[in-house]
């Protein structure tokens, strides 16, 4: 007896295409019940998890099209492969609407998600069996499955017994136990432990999960990174980090001192990751983009303490722009602030609970913005990177007689560049670079590389560079000035590339000539590359980090734990907490007007430095060096900047 009757729905989420240049392509074939349609419980599509998921993985670089033939109303049985045998009373698989036909369209990666129908009838040895007959049908094809676990459910009547409730629970753990990494956990968070229904926040119908409900879902899937992205290094990923810790405090602790219990992230503010209901605290950290200048008023409605800092990292000797620390009820405090400029601003939110009730929203208000809770979009984990026409490079220095394998070796500096650059050595000899990005091909046929080069150089296409990668193009070893190339038959489009080189001593040149359908030999142009990638600034502000200790240079700061951090509109000796024996360290993005000649100047007593379009490393070589124990003393240096943008 099917407990929820629905329609038979079939929802595809059409592909999104947010960059002509090649991006990833990924197929995720769902089947399941009303959960997943998407019509029964959030209020649009729009507020439902897979709807979130398309969004997240666009946002993350990824062309994602989603094949949904979950339908309302439907059991596992519905979805097990058309040879399963299926014991009598009990339905037959769905037309279409079952894994063996769902296989048939090729996806890349398969979700389940069968959390409540017909578990009340149901044993849990059959469900699980059934369940179990469905990833295997996907893992035979090769393809990765994921099961998602039972979810809380109130209604109807066979769902209220402490029996059926029971099951529920022995099902989700056994999905765990029995499926590990690739099980979902669709019910943690979501269930009132004490009676295993679903938590009022989050319960829509009884049957349903509401929008946050939902919001939970979409960050479980996200955790799970079930199409590995590299995490490592996110595209505007949307949300925020957080950190979950257990202890008893009557106050805010200093999180930077505790043992972290998990971490993860999530779209906004949210509890729902706590294991429990009480004794539990919360750091997220991250950016809010704020869309105009002007005064904004943020407010932090929490039970117990809480605090948000803005424009600041995290730290137990920051200020924080909204304190509402403490034991107390539900209650609110705010503050406002004026922001010069529009962009992405670092952010921090604190909250612990004691005991009661547990609560944690913030809002803002601003510029053409009414009272509301901070939206999903306004948070970015990390900044993120701005795809730019031009190549990525990587500059090392040593000595060789060969091409090194660049992976292995630590670069003395990297950045962007529109083409293949040498003038970005440090030095005449011992030096090699790689650049890497994305060629265009403008039109379908044979091209030829050709690679001029004094010493050793090699041409990667259409693939990843790596110290066992095949290149198209060997130029490689000591030799003077020469050439070398190769032809491929390439239809168009935009495919990866990259170039290394190395100069042992001698002359030096390093370029790329191309010969293509409609044009003769010639340099590849800068237009032909893109896939450089850069943080853009953060807005009108340098990010500082503030330390204390004796030295007589400056020391590496990346090895220190600093005393406080946060961000400041210029160099600004005032955040210091003395007159001596502290060090500080100023981060950030320059803004070059137009290209030219520039001339940077340090004033200093004592020692300081300057790193231009470089990140900040103890092995970094400085534009400017005005280190040591001394008075106040100027050193200058002179730097052609060949374009105008952010550095």
């Amino acid at each position: 007896m099917r407990k929820f009757i629905g329609r038979s729905i079939l929802v595809l989420y059409g592909a999104f295409l947010f960059s002509h240049h090649a991006v990833a392509q990924k197929k995720l074939l769902i089947i399941g019940s009303s959960t997943s349609t998407c019509f029964f419980g959030p209020s649009s599509v729009d507020s439902c998890y897979i709807t979130r998921l398309q969004k997240y993985y666009a946002d993350n670089g990824l062309q994602l099209t989603i094949d949904n033939r979950a339908v309302g109303g439907d059991n596992c049985y519905h979805g097990v492969p058309l040879n399963y045998p299926i014991p009598p009373g009990r339905n037959t698989p769905r037309p279409f609407n079952n894994i063996t036909e769902g296989l048939a369209g090729n996806p890349d990666v398969v979700l389940v998600n069968y959390p409540s129908n017909g578990y009340d009838e149901f044993s849990a040895d059959e469900t699980m069996s059934c369940l179990r007959a469905i990833r295997q049908a996907a893992t035979n094809a090769g393809k990765e499955c994921y099961i998602t676990t039972t979810q809380p459910r109130n209604d109807p009547e066979s769902f209220r017994t402490p029996a059926t409730r029971a099951k529920m629970l022995e099902l989700k753990q056994r999905i765990i136990n029995e499926f590990g990494s690739y099980a979902i956990n669709f019910w943690d968070g979501l269930v009132n432990t004490a009676d295993l229904t679903i938590l009022n926040e989050y319960n829509a119908d009884g049957i349903h999960l509401n929008n946050a409900g939902h919001r939970v879902l979409f960050n479980r899937v996200v955790e799970k990174n079930i199409f590995h992205l590299n995490t490592g290094n996110p595209v505007g990923t949307r949300g925020l980090n957080y950190r979950y810790y257990e202890g008893q405090w009557v106050s805010l602790p200093d999180f930077d001192a505790l043992a972290v219990i998990k971490s993860g992230s999530s779209a906004n503010i949210d509890l729902s990751p706590r294991n429990g209901e009480e004794y539990f605290a919360f750091l997220w950290e991250g950016f809010i983009n704020i869309p105009a200048a002007g005064v904004y008023t943020f407010e932090v409605e929490s039970d117990d303490g809480s605090k948000m800092y803005f424009n600041s990292t995290f730290s137990s000797n920051a200020e924080a722009l909204v304190n509402n620390d403490g034991l107390h009820e539900r209650q609110s405090s705010a503050a406002s602030v004026k922001v010069t400029a529009a962009g992405a601003y670092p952010v921090a939110f604190a909250y612990f609970q004691r005991g009661g009730g547990h609560t944690m929203n913030v809002y803002w208000s601003g510029p053409g913005l009414n009272r509301q809770v901070v939206p999903d979009e306004a948070f970015t984990r990390t900044l993120p990177t701005v795809n730019t026409g031009g190549l990525n490079f990587r500059y090392f220095e040593g000595e060789w007689l060969a091409l090194p394998d660049f992976n292995a070796l630590s670069p003395v500096k990297s950045g962007a560049s529109s083409n293949v650059d040498l003038s970005l050595r440090n030095s005449g000899e011992y030096f090699g670079f790689i650049w890497e990005g994305n060629i265009t091909i403008p039109t379908s046929g044979i091209y030829t590389f050709e690679v001029v080069s004094d010493d050793g150089s090699k041409m990667y296409f259409n693939t990843a560079y790596s110290a066992g990668a095949t290149a198209l193009v060997n130029n490689d070893g000591l030799h003077e000035q020469q050439s070398s190339a190769a032809s491929v038959n390439i239809a168009a489009g935009t495919y990866p590339v990259a170039f290394t080189y190395f100069q042992r001593g001698g002359g030096h040149t390093m370029e790329v000539y191309w010969t293509g359908p409609g044009f003769s030999r010639r340099l590849i142009p800068n237009d032909a590359f893109s896939g450089a990638t850069a943080q853009p600034p953060v807005s009108g502000s340098l990010r500082y980090r503030y330390y204390e200790g004796q030295w007589v240079a400056v020391p590496n700061f990346n090895a220190l734990t600093p005393i406080k951090s946060g961000a400041s509109a210029n160099l600004d000796l005032s955040v210091s907490n003395s007159n001596e024996y502290f060090g500080i360290i100023w981060e950030g993005y320059i803004r070059i007007p137009q290209a030219g000649n520039y001339n940077f100047e340090i004033a200093s007593d004592d020692g300081s430095n300057l790193y231009f379009n470089n990140t900040y490393s103890a092995g970094a070589t400085p534009l400017v060096n005005n280190d040591g124990l001394h008075e106040e003393q100027y050193i200058s240096r002179d730097i052609y900047v060949n374009a105008p943008g952010n550095y």
